[in-house]
């Protein structure tokens, strides 16, 4: 588990077994509190600004 690289390059974030020649994978479990972060930020952003927007068309409804 980490993040997987081919010739050097980030692919992405990944876990696979057994990996393709030049292949490489890096990070290991140390990546999984920063996915889970991530993940409660985009959440947490994405439950605000829809609280906004809601109060938002709610007023523009009532006026």
């Amino acid at each position: 588990m980490g993040v997987h690289f081919i010739n050097g390059w980030p692919v992405g974030m990944t876990a696979q077994f057994p990996l393709s020649p030049g292949a490489d994978l890096r990070g290991g479990y140390r990546i999984i509190p920063v996915a889970l972060f991530s993940g409660l930020l985009i959440f947490v952003g994405a439950r605000r600004g829809a609280r906004k927007f809601l109060s938002w068309w709610r007023e523009r409804r009532l006026s």
